[in-house]
This record gives structure tokens, C-alpha cells and sequence, in this order.
């Protein structure tokens, strides 16, 4: 995996991002107050190193424990569009 761009994030042959150590600072936070599981802090803390967007989810307790943080990542529920 090789980025185009120095210290833009390493986008995968598949189009994955990787989580590795520099999406853990991110996320530790993110899990300790938002109250939200480890995996779903690592994908929040993938998305902000790759610089996102947008989060897009179909869990609505999921949305409202991360709605807290939309000033740094916007989340789409798609719930509020079916």
C-alpha cells in the first residue's frame, strides 16, 4: 500500500484503509467519551486520520453516541432517509 501524497493515509489494492498504530491515539479517546465499543472507536478513528467526511451508519443508538463529535466527522443515519 503506498500513498500519492506524503502523510496522506495508505489506501489499500481493495480501496480499505488500514487501522494500525496511528488510528489507536485517536480512538482511545473517542471509546472513553463516547461511550462506544472499541471496534466502532477504531472505525470513527480510521475515518478521521483518513480525513472523511462523512460516516455513514444504520444504527441509531450508534449515531446519537457519535453525534457528539460531528465537528470533527458528519454522520449519516440512514434511517433518517428510508
Amino acid at each position: 500500500m503506498t500513498s500519492a501524497v506524503p502523510g496522506t493515509p495508505r489506501v489499500g489494492p481493495d480501496g480499505t484503509l488500514p487501522t494500525d498504530v496511528t488510528v489507536a491515539p485517536g480512538a482511545a479517546p473517542i471509546q472513553a467519551h463516547h461511550n462506544v465499543k472499541p471496534p466502532d472507536a477504531l472505525i470513527i478513528g480510521t475515518g478521521l486520520v483518513a480525513g472523511v467526511s462523512w460516516l455513514v451508519t444504520g444504527d441509531e443508538a450508534w449515531h446519537r453516541r457519535i453525534a457528539q463529535i460531528e465537528s470533527r466527522i458528519r454522520v449519516c443515519y440512514l434511517g433518517d432517509y428510508v
